[in-house]
């Protein structure tokens, strides 16, 4: 499994090819969500760190101050290390999760508000669900792109399921009035 940004060189047709003939998967973390993506930077850490312990049954030198018994190798049980390394990421989810509000899910045809630099000032409608967690593609009415975008960045409108076509560019709607709604750490793909 590669975990990346959505960087032009993870979305081109010649990367897709290379992930279906190596055989892995590919997960993209979603775009303008620059906290998702520290599952990325973690998972490289987690890997390159947890690979030197394994492989030498110590911890190495560096430049953060450690105790010598530290330094001396010890073999570990790889299950029991997994395990407690499973305990200790429910444990901290459990903490983040006390001060968070989850966000409902959004169905096709959900009409939205789409948030830019300067609010939630487009008008969108779900068009699917992305593979990504907590992600969707919408489509804009006023210029018919389509985007993908993380939930955080979505506010659904009241009742808006089902309303007129969106495509008619030639009608004026009023401005709807949006409170800004905070929410907590679990959409930071915790």
């Amino acid at each position: 499994m590669l975990i990346s940004d959505t960087g032009p060189q993870y979305r081109s047709a010649e990367f897709r090819e290379f992930t279906r003939n190596w055989g892995f998967n590919h997960i993209t973390s979603s775009p303008y969500f620059h906290s998702s993506n520290g599952l990325a930077e973690k998972a490289v850490d987690t890997v390159l760190g947890s690979q030197e312990q394994r492989n030498l049954s110590r911890r190495t030198k560096n430049a953060i101050p450690t105790t010598e018994a530290l330094l001396k190798p010890k073999v570990l049980d790889p299950i029991l290390v997994q395990r407690r390394l499973r305990e200790l990421r429910q444990s901290q989810k459990n903490s983040v999760d006390k001060s968070c509000k989850r966000l409902p899910t959004l169905s096709p045809g959900d009409m939205v508000r789409m948030q830019t630099k300067k609010g939630y000032d487009r008008s969108a409608v779900v068009v699917k669900l992305a593979k990504e967690p907590r992600s969707y593609f919408v489509k804009t009415s006023e210029d018919g792109y389509e985007y993908h975008r993380n939930r955080r960045y979505l506010l659904k409108v009241p009742n808006s399921r089902n309303r007129p076509n969106m495509q008619n560019k030639s009608q004026t709607s009023k401005p709807i009035q949006l409170t800004d709604t905070r929410i907590g750490n679990t959409e930071r793909g915790i």
